[in-house]
């Protein structure tokens, strides 16, 4: 009798002991996999700048050796980063084309033609991309098919991005400036327009978008803060000279720097300069825009140096000389740095000390570039170059 008890325990035991495993092995991972906050997937990257603040930083790992995955040539020059989502590469070019390309072999899905040069990313939003050309006209395409789904013709070129915001169920709005002075709100669907914004100069840069703002610098030397809703100014902050780029927005400052020289932190809140960088003189004019981490914010100069700033205090955490004047705008993805030059070359650095950790010779200016996953999406001349970990 106690024998078959013992048994009949052993049994019941191990029934549970089943039943435990099992059960944990239906319950989703209590530490899943690291996802990044910061954009909409670590695999996509479908906004000048990788989010809708522009920050371009993500969270991931990125291996010090990479090598050349595969290139694609363009009909003409590629001005900006290409777009990345759902697997395809969306590049502009100056042939008037946007060309869509499987991220994993490089091939052409399809093209559309615009008919006038591109010097702006596109934007991927809603299965559709969005491109601004030298014409004035932003087209609306099919992400799927390539096919035009509406165009809105400005006043003059467009040579910065789009950017969008979804306001209700019912109406999302894409953002877009140009060198008719305007800032324009389009419905993402119709393309018609919503609200505009009249500056005293040309746009060349991107809007950042944040909660119910948006904030983008002009050639009027002005920082402006609209609602997105209707386009009535928040704010309007004198930088003291022109912006040639695109501002980014983390937590409630926004990052940004000018054609004189230096970078700044505004304070959302107070609608005032926090700090400069640097305090009492100038470096090269900041053509590119700043990648923001949350204790660092990194830029390229015309000086051909790359600088990282501390973000709380704005004094200097390193400098990395390169050959040439960099134009381009680095990316932070984990622990490190990537940033291009006119010397030709591309760069991995450490976030922590600026030190080089890997460089790749591509021939002429680095114009953009953009993450997805652990690879390198990189623009220069006419082609398209794909990087990856060493041996996969």
């Amino acid at each position: 009798m106690i024998h078959k008890r013992k048994i009949f325990l052993m049994v019941t035991m191990l029934a549970v002991m089943i039943a435990a495993i099992f059960a944990f092995s239906q319950t989703p991972n209590p530490f899943p996999a690291a996802t990044s906050k910061k954009t909409p997937s670590n695999m996509d990257w479908p906004v000048f700048r990788g989010n809708q603040n522009l920050t371009a930083a993500v969270d991931g790992t990125l291996a010090d050796d990479l090598e050349l995955a595969w290139t694609f040539t363009a009909g003409g020059a590629i001005g900006s980063a290409p777009i990345i989502s759902k697997g395809i590469i969306f590049a502009t070019s100056a042939d008037g084309k946007i060309y869509a390309l499987s991220a994993e072999k490089g091939n052409k899905l399809w093209e559309f033609d615009s008919g006038a040069p591109f010097e702006a990313s596109a934007l991927f939003f809603k299965n559709t991309v969005y491109a601004g050309n030298q014409k004035g006209i932003l087209y609306a395409v099919d992400a799927d098919t390539g096919k035009e789904k509406w165009k809105f013709t400005a006043e003059d070129k467009i040579a910065g991005s789009a950017n969008f915001a979804e306001v209700s169920e019912k109406l999302s709005l894409v953002f877009i400036g140009g060198y008719d002075n305007i800032m324009r709100a389009l419905d993402a669907d119709t393309g018609k327009e919503v609200w505009q914004y009249a500056t005293q100069n040309y746009i060349n840069g991107s809007p950042a978008v944040s909660k119910d703002m948006l904030a983008f610098g002009g050639c009027d030397a002005n920082l402006r803060i609209l609602k997105i809703a209707d386009g009535k100014e928040i704010a309007n902050v004198p930088m003291g000279s022109y912006i040639p780029n695109s501002p980014c927005v983390y937590e409630d400052f926004i990052y940004l720097g000018h054609y004189g020289g230096n970078l700044f932190c505004v304070s959302i809140q107070q609608n005032k300069i926090i700090w400069q960088f640097p305090k009492d003189s100038s470096a090269g004019s900041f053509m590119g825009s700043p990648a923001v981490s949350k204790d660092k914010v990194v830029i390229g100069s015309q000086d051909s140096k790359i600088y990282a700033v501390k973000r709380a205090s704005g004094e200097l955490a390193w400098t990395f000389n390169t050959k040439g004047e960099v134009k381009s705008s680095p990316v932070i993805i984990g622990s490190k740095v990537v940033a291009g030059s006119s010397d030709g070359r591309l760069y991995i650095l450490n976030i922590e000390d600026g030190s080089k950790l890997w460089s790749y010779d591509m021939g002429a200016e680095v114009t953009g570039f953009a993450v997805t996953g652990a690879m390198i999406i990189a623009a220069s001349d006419t082609r398209v170059y794909a990087f990856r970990k060493r041996g996969n």
